[in-house]
Order: structure tokens, then C-alpha cells, then sequence
């Protein structure tokens, strides 16, 4: 008798509809939470939970700055009206394209107000600032590690992060299989491919000094919001980036945060 040894996805499938549901949903309440303060241009306070966020707007009012405020507001109407472009009947195919893009144009339209305004001696707003230019360094991450004077090696680090090693992977896997069953509109998702694709990033990102890689909610709604739907967006955005920090980051300096939080 043979027994069929599942795939390593398998345990993905415990998880239940209303878990996934609940996930997305507090996570949609974090994320939209933490937009305000940047959007309304409060500087101090936290943003790291759906309350706090909330409390440090009500707490910080006599910080908002109306230059803020007045840019992310109509970024957001610009949003909201570019994304019916395509309904004009008229050049069809350029105003499809024209809403697919609406994300990148209004970050360029922000640039370019925030860039005339610092050329004329003003700075209305806040803008996103300094960005180091090039690509990390490339090599085996670090198994050893100095802090505030204090030198660990590889088992003091595993104590230092704990139960921290067992959840942040839980999570991460949650994450990544609630946002491809939520946007898979109905479709089967194949976990494992989930997993596998999740742990490379993982491996392949540790060589350049990253933070732990899993699903974003916000990305992968612009990206379902702009059309993509195929694995090609992520290898044309991975290009972008790649040219990005090695020829764009002093262009970056002037993305108003207003604009960058409206997405």
C-alpha cells in the first residue's frame, strides 16, 4: 500500500475563510490608519496600531499643516477620478493606459509641485528626504552582530529574538496565503508554490542585508488596482527599483509624503 506524502502546503488549508477575512480586514484598518498622520502632515506620534494611530491624530490636531492636508486630499481625488478613464469611449486604449498609470502620474505630479516650490526658496511640504543611492553589498548575512557596545554572536542573537523566530514566519505565511486567496477571486491558490516562492525571496534576500520578505497588502492591491497580472510586473518593477536607486534617488528627495501615503 502507498502512501501519498502531501505537499508541504497542505497545513495552509486549516486555515479558515473567516481567519483570512479577519486578517485582511484588521490589516486594511492598520494600514489606512497609519496613511492619516502623514497625510494630514503631523510629524510627531505614533502610527504602529490602528488605536495609536488614531489617538496620536486626535492628541496632535494643532500639528496639522494644511499644505499637506490640501495635496494629499486632491492627490486622492486625482486617484479617484483617473481610475474611470477607461470608461471614455473616445482613444479607448489611451485612456486605459492613462488610469493603469494613474499611480505613477500622480506621484510625478506631487514631485514636480514640491520640486517648484523648493526651487523658489519654499518647502510647503514634507517630503520624503535623503535616500542612500546604489545597491546594498552582497554577501552571506551576518552571524554575528554589535550593539550600543555590546557584541553577541549567532546563539546570543537566537535568545535575543526568542519565540520571535517562530512567529514572524507564522505570520508571514498567513500574510502571503490571505493575500493570495483575497485577490485570487475565487481561483484555487497553490500553497505550496506560495511557500517555496516565499522562502527563496527569503534565502536570496538575507545576501543583501533585508528585512524579513513576505506579502504587502498595499502593493498588491495597486498592483491588482493597475491591472498586473502576471509574474512579468514584479520583474518590470524589480528593474524600475534597480534604476531607481542607482540614478533616481535625489528626484525621490522631493516625493511629498502626502502624495506617497495617498496610494
Amino acid at each position: 500500500m502507498k502512501f501519498k506524502i502531501p505537499s508541504q502546503g497542505f497545513l495552509v488549508q486549516f486555515i479558515s475563510t473567516p481567519t483570512i477575512t479577519a486578517f485582511i480586514n484588521a490589516a486594511t484598518f492598520i494600514i489606512g490608519s497609519a496613511q492619516i498622520k502623514p497625510l494630514l502632515g503631523i510629524k510627531t506620534g505614533s502610527t504602529s496600531g490602528f488605536v495609536e494611530a488614531l489617538t496620536t491624530v486626535f492628541s496632535h490636531l494643532d500639528e496639522i499643516a494644511w499644505t499637506d492636508t490640501l495635496l494629499g486630499l486632491s492627490s486622492l481625488l486625482l486617484l479617484m477620478a483617473m481610475k474611470n478613464l477607461n470608461k471614455i469611449k473616445t482613444f479607448p486604449m489611451f485612456f486605459k493606459y492613462l488610469a493603469i498609470s494613474r499611480n505613477a502620474i500622480v506621484v510625478i505630479i506631487g514631485i514636480a509641485v514640491a520640486y517648484v516650490f523648493h526651487i523658489n526658496g519654499i518647502d510647503p511640504f514634507r517630503l520624503t528626504g535623503e535616500i542612500k543611492e546604489g545597491l546594498p553589498p552582497f554577501g552571506p548575512p551576518p552571524f554575528s552582530a554589535t550593539v550600543d557596545g555590546k557584541d553577541y554572536n549567532f546563539l546570543d542573537m537566537l535568545k535575543v529574538y526568542g519565540i520571535s523566530l517562530i512567529t514572524i514566519p507564522l505570520v508571514s505565511i498567513l500574510e502571503i496565503v490571505s493575500i493570495a486567496k483575497a485577490f485570487s477571486k475565487g481561483k484555487a491558490v497553490d500553497a505550496t508554490q506560495e511557500l517555496i516562492a516565499l522562502g527563496m525571496c527569503n534565502i536570496i534576500a538575507s545576501l543583501a542585508s533585508s528585512i524579513p520578505i513576505t506579502g504587502s497588502v498595499t502593493r498588491t492591491a495597486v498592483n491588482s488596482a493597475s491591472g498586473v497580472k502576471t509574474q512579468l510586473g514584479g520583474c518590470f518593477t524589480g528593474v524600475l527599483i534597480i534604476l531607481a536607486l542607482g540614478l533616481l534617488t535625489k528626484t525621490f528627495y522631493f516625493i511629498p509624503k502626502a502624495v506617497s501615503y495617498t496610494h
